[in-house]
């Protein structure tokens, strides 16, 4: 038998017995993956041509290999049912997308450099076809755009570098004045031209312009400008707003009261009779940090603008403006009610829209047409599809689907969700949604998982949300309950709800959680002993404070979360603002509250195995509350902690790499103290390699058709001519050694295995009996033999089975993985299952089995790679007996 078709004969045997080490067995495998929640394709945005023909979408994409995101367009016909168009593929990211005037054109920004034009510039690209092309080349890009008509845009963009800016740079200067705003950057309005290429500068404002919005008509702007960089951190300077005429460059304040907090937001009529404006409201006389939106009318006639009467104590968001009023969300708990507002004269009348589709619908855009409908649905239990729908009164008439995704999200197994109620703090009703285990059954308990939104001024919604903060489904599918809760504090209850904890922070919230645990356990369906809780950022406020007030959680994985409230109040982007709200002033005044308030300072009392995360760059929940809250815990020693650093990062981890670590972790740490059914990770196994699949490999490397060859009814090894000898070409097998040793037995399949396990003088009589047997002159090699022999270990080495390069360590602990077989070989392969070195015909030499070699002092020595030892040429380490075996030399006739 050839060296070619004997390695043939193997492989096809491999083949025909399933080998697979991509992916074991011998692991429970879920149908959600943690990349389901990371890497899943998701519509990112969409817009409807004005005459309510086309649609334009842009898909989410990511690049695994190089782990980053990029986006592609997408064209939709309305109008009938002819296939999406895919109108841009690669790797770049598309943004801010509009229709030209005419519909023949679609316009965005992109990441793509063409030439000397940077990112972030305009580009256009024809919806029949051909590729895009940019129109504007500003150094910086743009920050943002309108179409006035088919040859002029107006943007927004910075002012080239003063002399300042370039001197500072020349000099490679990296030092910051911590904010600057005698130094901002300006951003002005311009008009460009794209025929003429040529730019006008619309404004001359002394601070950066945030945003504008254009008429219908286009002929006026209304724009945003921002006075103070602080803002944000202490909400005293607040934005100005303008009308401007774009002909004539007029312009005139308004919304000046101080009374009318405008949020930036601002929809025209279409018919360009006025607009709205979206403000926000709070009972504080300053600080909007728990607030509910209101909406005003701007009349274009009269200059004056009144608020809408929405009739609706919880208010509402996002709005969408219709040919005779506005469509608006209005916040009802976890769910919106949509409810449709007809202008007669200076008053608004309320409808509902009516029907249960309604309830879960989310992103609702109206065409210009005044009657073409775009919207997703969505519940927590299913992800979002998206509808083309038609206004029909105060209906929504559905018409068909449209942007269908190919994506896992659609393909995975789903939980029961519930809207379920009870008694929180002040006896009020809180709402929270429960998740079902996907293996529910009525009568038996379970484990909890509490996903604690963040905020606090927030909301869980009954919208699919499953994400890298809060993987409800990676839990049900793992046999746990996730109660999400809106506490006191959160939105879409209304302002009392809203406003409720300022002053009060966690005295409302975490009865308002604890009382809906309470509730779940008090019904049977939750296990007591097996609690636990997620929450990011506020959720991981609270989070802790539920580890203080009580024992019963068995782990907590919070991300970002505050535990000292001094320390946050200056380092915090926004800490003036919020703290001064929440807690009543600065902590210079209110010392004792600030301490009473911050767990820090309760931390002792915690016993709760807790995960920690947070991002370096992070400046909305400064970093240094996560080094913080694990010192105090790991110097105080009651509660196993482990801190996770994400370097970068700011809020939230944005590289995949970091977000499947979050996911990782947290389920690993919730298997080993909730759900008791954590396997201790070697972190030497290498995910699919040989070594990790073994126990599969062991039932199905299995074959009858035995290497060697037969004289007599007896099976022997075969010899071919290697470095002017005449040696085996295969180890010698145990099929082989059974002709010699009565009553040696091997389990079925396995002959052709090499005999391992056999003494150097056992080898020498199986040499001694082949010489007999055949009449040729048969031996062990020698040591010199030895010395050209068995070169540097390789093929079936213990390398193989890690699949990399070992080092000791790495050695030492994949010891682990082998410990359950003993000394059993488990590690062996067919001879043969390797390729030799080139044109030589000889197998094995560097790995499966050491093998026996004849010393000057008469005595054996094992050489050679073998199984299970790595292929470290610096170790002196020696094989088990299990895995050394033996070869013979055929030595000429004289």
């Amino acid at each position: 038998m050839t060296a070619k078709k004997s390695m043939a004969i193997v492989l096809l045997i491999l083949i025909a017995g399933g080998i697979s080490f991509l992916h074991g067995k011998n692991k429970t495998e879920y149908k959600w993956k943690v990349d389901d929640l990371l890497t899943a394709p998701r519509v990112a945005g969409y817009q409807l041509s004005d005459n309510g023909g086309w649609m334009v979408w842009s898909l989410r994409k990511w690049d695994l290999k190089e782990q980053k995101q990029y986006t592609e367009l997408f064209l939709t016909s309305l109008t009938d049912k002819k296939d999406d168009v895919q109108l841009t593929r690669g790797q770049d990211t598309f943004s801010a997308v509009q229709w030209v005037p005419g519909d023949r054109q679609i316009s965005f920004q992109t990441s793509r450099e063409f030439k000397d034009t940077k990112k972030g510039n305009l580009w256009i690209m024809s919806i029949h076809g051909g590729e895009p092309y940019p129109v504007t080349n500003f150094k910086h890009g743009i920050i943002a755009y309108q179409w006035l008509d088919k040859e002029r845009v107006l943007i927004t963009a910075r002012e080239e570098e003063s002399l300042r800016e370039a001197d500072i740079k020349k000099a490679k200067n990296t030092a910051e004045v911590v904010e600057d705003e005698e130094h901002r950057v300006i951003h002005r309005l311009f008009i460009y031209d794209i025929k003429t290429k040529k730019t006008v500068r619309l404004t001359d404002n002394p601070k950066p312009i945030e945003s504008f919005m254009v008429s219908p008509d286009k002929k006026w702007v209304i724009y945003v400008m921002s006075m103070d960089m602080l803002y944000g951190q202490d909400q005293e300077i607040r934005p100005r707003f303008f009308l401007m005429n774009i002909d004539t460059r007029e312009s005139s304040e308004i919304f000046s009261e101080p009374e009318i907090k405008p949020q930036g937001v601002f929809h025209w009529a279409m018919d360009n009779s006025g607009f709205y404006a979206l403000s926000s409201y709070s009972t504080h006389p300053k600080y909007i940090m728990a607030a509910v939106t209101k909406v005003f009318w701007f009349d274009m006639t009269t200059r004056k603008y009144r608020e809408v009467d929405l009739d609706w104590n919880r208010y509402g968001r996002d709005m969408t403006v219709t040919g005779d009023g506005f469509i608006m969300a209005l916040l009802d708990g976890v769910r919106y009610k949509y409810a449709y507002y007809t202008k007669k004269g200076d008053t608004w009348r309320r409808r509902f829209i009516v029907g249960d589709t309604q309830k879960n619908i989310l992103g609702l855009t109206l065409a210009q047409d005044g009657k073409t409908l775009l919207y997703g649905h969505s519940t927590a239990a299913a992800p979002v599809r998206y509808y083309q729908g038609e206004l029909k009164g105060n209906r929504f008439l559905q018409k068909r689907e449209v942007m269908k995704v190919e994506s896992p999200l659609y393909q995975r197994p789903f939980a029961k969700r519930e809207i379920i109620t009870w008694k929180g703090a002040m006896d009020d009703t809180i709402e929270g949604i429960l998740y079902y285990p996907l293996n529910y059954e009525e009568g038996k308990q379970y484990p909890l998982i509490v996903m604690i939104h963040g905020g606090p001024h927030g909301a869980d919604m009954d919208f699919f949300s499953d994400r890298l903060s809060y993987p409800a489904h990676l839990m049900a599918e793992r046999g746990a309950f996730s109660l999400k809760v809106n506490y006191h504090g959160s939105s879409n209850y209304g302002l009392p709800f809203a406003e409720s904890i300022a002053g009060h922070y966690y005295e409302y919230e975490v009865p308002d959680i604890e009382s809906g645990v309470d509730k779940l356990i008090a019904e049977k369906k939750v296990d007591p002993g097996k609690l636990g809780i997620i929450g990011w950022s506020n959720g991981a406020i609270l989070g802790t404070a539920l580890t203080i007030h009580s024992p019963r959680y068995k782990a907590a994985s919070l991300g970002a979360g505050d535990v000292n409230w001094t320390s946050d109040y200056g380092n915090c982007a926004f800490g003036v603002a919020f703290d001064n709200y929440y807690f009543g002033g600065p902590p210079w005044e209110r010392a004792d509250h600030y301490v009473a308030k911050s767990p820090l300072f309760r931390l002792h009392t915690v016993v709760t195995p807790t995960l920690i995360f947070h991002g370096s760059a992070d400046r909305a929940v400064p970093y240094s509350q996560g080094w913080e809250y694990y010192r105090a815990l790991k110097v105080i020693g009651k509660a196993p902690v482990k801190f996770i650093s994400f370097p970068g990062e700011g809020h939230g981890p944005r590289k995949l790499a970091h977000q499947r670590v979050k996911l990782e972790e947290e389920i690993a740490w919730f298997e080993k103290y909730v759900f008791n059914t954590y396997k201790e990770k070697n972190e030497s196994l290498k995910t699919g390699s040989p070594l990790e699949q073994l126990a599969e490999y062991r039932k199905i490397a299995r074959h009858e058709g035995l290497f060697g060859v037969y004289k007599e009814g007896r099976l022997l090894p075969e010899t071919v001519e290697y470095k002017k000898m005449s040696i085996g070409r295969f180890e010698v097998t145990r099929a082989q050694y059974a002709s010699f040793a009565n009553g040696y037995q091997f389990e079925k399949g396995t002959g052709n295995l090499p005999v391992t396990g056999v003494g150097y003088e056992k080898a020498k009589a199986y040499a001694a009996w082949l010489s007999q047997t055949t009449g040729d002159s048969y031996r062990l090699p020698n040591a010199k033999e030895a010395g050209t022999l068995y070169a540097k270990p390789s093929g079936n080495t213990f390398d193989y089975w890690a699949g990399y390069a070992l080092n000791p360590d790495d050695y030492k602990n994949l010891q682990k993985e082998l410990k359950d077989y003993g000394d059993l070989p488990a590690l062996l392969k067919s001879v043969g299952s390797f390729p030799s070195d080139g044109e030589i015909p000889v197998f094995d030499l560097g790995g499966n089995a050491s093998e026996w070699v004849a010393q000057p002092d008469t005595t054996g020595k094992a050489m050679g790679g073998s199984a299970d030892l790595p292929s470290d040429a610096k170790s002196d380490l020696t094989s088990k007996p299990c895995y050394t075996g033996f070869r013979v030399i055929k030595e000429e006739k004289k």
